[in-house]
Parts: structure tokens; sequence; C-alpha cells
């Protein structure tokens, strides 16, 4: 399977975010309740397509496409050394998808002069993270828009090691 790394453009936008969505209500089912998962993830219409493209807090944004199609996606807080998502499209986990997209990351933020990465990762991909060098510091919430509260795993990764 050949997996291209590439900047992302608007025009993405709802491929990215079904994306999304298909990985957090399959693949972190097993760990989170239907609601928290809808907060997460919520359908994929015309509201979240535009609110998604005027979000402006992540200064860099990688997709992942196979033949054409995007099938994950990552992004960077580069001003808080911020690892803010990798998300894999579910029919593609385990293809080196994911590991493509965090290893196109840190390049970006080491020519960035970043020597860590952290994130609020969740209980699912906690172990993705660890294969690719990130520590476990500890578990915590994690609050989304609403206030809703989220079960998460503090991580960091330091370059220097």
């Amino acid at each position: 399977m050949q997996i291209l790394i590439r900047k992302y453009k608007e025009l993405d936008a709802k491929a990215l975010l079904e994306a999304h969505r298909a990985a957090v209500q399959k693949t972190a089912a097993k760990d989170y309740t239907s609601d928290i998962l809808e907060e997460w993830s919520p359908i994929v219409d015309e509201k979240r397509i535009e609110r998604f493209k005027r979000e402006n807090s992540v200064d860099v944004r990688v997709v992942a496409e196979v033949g054409g199609k995007i099938v994950g996606f990552g992004e960077l807080v580069t001003t808080e050394n911020l690892l803010g998502a990798c998300y894999v499209h579910p029919e593609y986990g385990g293809n080196g998808v994911g590991k493509k997209i965090i290893s196109k990351l840190e390049e970006i933020a080491r020519e960035k002069g970043l020597v860590y990465l952290s994130m609020d990762s969740s209980l699912t991909a906690e172990k993705f993270y660890n294969a690719h060098g990130y520590k476990s510091l500890e578990y915590a919430e994690h609050f989304l828009r609403s206030g809703q509260k989220m079960a998460c795993v503090k991580m960091r990764k330091d370059f220097s090691l």
C-alpha cells in the first residue's frame, strides 16, 4: 500500500472529518461511552465542516492518502509543543498510516526547533504512541467543547533522547 503524506488543503476538510469520525466512532468505541464519542466527533455536516475550516489554533496539519483517498491526518500546535491529533480511518489501521503521519509531524516539529512534543492521548491510542517513543506521564481528564470530561493520558516524547 502506497501512503502519501502531504500538507492539508481546505478542500480536504470533509474527507478529513469523515476519517476522524470513523476513527473515533469505531476505534475508540471500546473505551468511551456513546455520548463522549458523539461530542468528540459529531456527524459530518456543512455546519461542522465550516466550523472546522474556521478553527485556527493548529499551525501544522497533514493528511495521509492511499489511492487518492484521505485515510488519516495529524496536527501540531508548535507554539505549545503540542501533538494535537493523529487519526487513521479504521479500514486502514495497522498498515503504517499512523506511523507515517507521526514521522512527518515529528520531522516538521524538529525543523521548527522543537525539542519535545506533548499531548492528551485517548485511552485507545496510548499503546500506539508508546510504540512510537511517547511516554505515558499520567492519567487525567480532557475537557471537550461542552465541558464534558473525557479520560485521557498525558504523554510526551523528548527528541534529544
